[in-house]
């Protein structure tokens, strides 16, 4: 079984591909995204300042742990609503927060758990522990209606980029891991939405209100700060872990995947070993339409308006965002319709470049990294921030 783990950083295109894997015949595609847990032995004093744990891991698992041990070190639980895998399914449906829709779906939680011990038997390798969660999830979810041959596992994590991926390559043989990049504006434009429908109503109300593009340019925040120092510190992290993982750490533009779909998942599936399908240009979640998961609505199969620059931004953050990410989009544009490779950027260019270098391969001090720089900050209210953009004095927090 070859595990694709599709791991992009948030608002950056992993659940499109996800879903355009959805209905091969050879392929499994979970219709979720599968967290990794958070690696609490990291970072110890965080949860105890009250600071929000963000970075994702692989479990270290020991060769005598029982099952049930594995069990809760991967966050799989008796209990169907504590679980992993079975709170997405409720009442005969999956739950596809991600799809915006409910799909009608057959599982048994308690057969899932009997079939993952079963296929775990002895094992104790990360591979063996997660081959049988997947074999189990797919036997179970409606019968293996949606399984294929299984030759291809596909699954995605919206922060699996923090994720030990080093460990991931050489933990599963022969298996990719897939990254879209996402134009800087894009995610700023996409993230600026969500923050503000979060502002002003949780949920279905957030949801449900349409802002128009040009009232957003009224609204300023450090969301803004935050999401573009997220891009930036995931876009050094990128250049690290592709010098080091070769031609199994897949990198494309997201934008290329949504103007030109056949050309890139030719590409895509010709470097994975999948053989091309015409199934693969049409996004669904068990066989069904899916209707994205934009913040600018819902959607129907790929639409290439969503790679359209959105003009949402008021003049400070398009400075911030020229100032800090111009060379790094330029650089990107090189690479239309193919792999980003990185051999010939800058370096001085880069966010943190040197820092993350020392840090890597230390577990611990990049977790704290990563954990000090993704905590959310605390938002003004919604008038104070609007108030201050129409008085013309939005400010900048930590970016010079």
């Amino acid at each position: 079984m070859i595990n694709v783990f599709i791991g992009p950083t948030v608002r950056s295109g992993g659940s499109l591909i996800n879903r355009l894997f959805d209905h091969h015949p050879d392929v499994a595609a979970y219709p979720f995204e599968l967290f990794l847990p958070m690696d609490d032995a990291l970072h110890p004093s965080l949860r105890s300042r009250g600071q929000k744990l963000n970075v994702q891991n692989f479990p270290t698992f020991k060769n005598q742990m029982d099952v049930f041990a594995i069990m809760q070190q991967i966050m799989l639980n008796i209990e169907q609503e504590k679980c992993l895998i079975g709170n997405h399914f409720r009442n005969g449906e999956l739950n596809a927060k991600t799809s915006f829709m409910n799909v009608k779906a057959n599982y048994s939680h308690e057969r899932f758990l009997d079939d993952f011990v079963y296929y775990l038997g002895d094992g104790r390798k990360t591979s063996q522990i997660y081959n049988a969660v997947h074999k189990a999830f797919f036997k179970n979810w409606d019968k293996a209606r949606h399984s294929g041959t299984m030759k291809f596992v596909v699954y995605h994590s919206g922060n699996g980029l923090l994720a030990d991926i080093p460990r991931f390559i050489d933990e599963f043989k022969d298996s990719f891991f897939v990254q879209p990049i996402r134009n800087v504006y894009g995610c700023l434009a996409s993230e600026k939405k969500k923050i503000f429908r979060q502002l002003i109503g949780r949920g279905k109300i957030g949801r449900a209100i349409n802002i128009p593009d040009r009232l957003l340019k009224y609204y300023f925040g450090r969301f803004f700060e935050y999401t573009l120092v997220n891009w930036l510190v995931v876009f050094t992290r990128s250049v690290l872990l592709k010098e080091r993982l070769g031609e199994r750490y897949i990198i494309y533009r997201h934008e290329d995947l949504v103007r030109n779909p056949e050309h890139m998942m030719k590409l895509i599936s010709a470097q994975i070993g999948i053989e091309y399908h015409r199934n693969l240009l049409v996004p669904t979640v068990a066989g069904l339409d899916w209707r994205g998961n934009s913040m600018f609505g819902n959607q129907t199969g790929i639409n290439p308006e969503l790679a359209e620059f959105r003009d949402v931004f008021n003049e400070t953050e398009k400075l911030l965002a020229e100032k800090y990410c111009g060379y790094i989009n330029s650089f990107l544009e090189c690479y239309e319709n193919k792999f980003v490779e990185f051999g010939k950027i800058d370096k001085d260019k880069l966010f943190d470049y040197d820092l993350q270098q020392s840090h890597f391969g230390d577990r611990a001090r990049t977790a704290l990294y990563f954990a000090s720089l993704y905590e959310r900050w605390k938002y003004d209210s919604v008038w104070s921030q609007i108030k201050g953009s129409l008085m013309k004095y939005p400010r900048t927090y930590f970016l010079s």
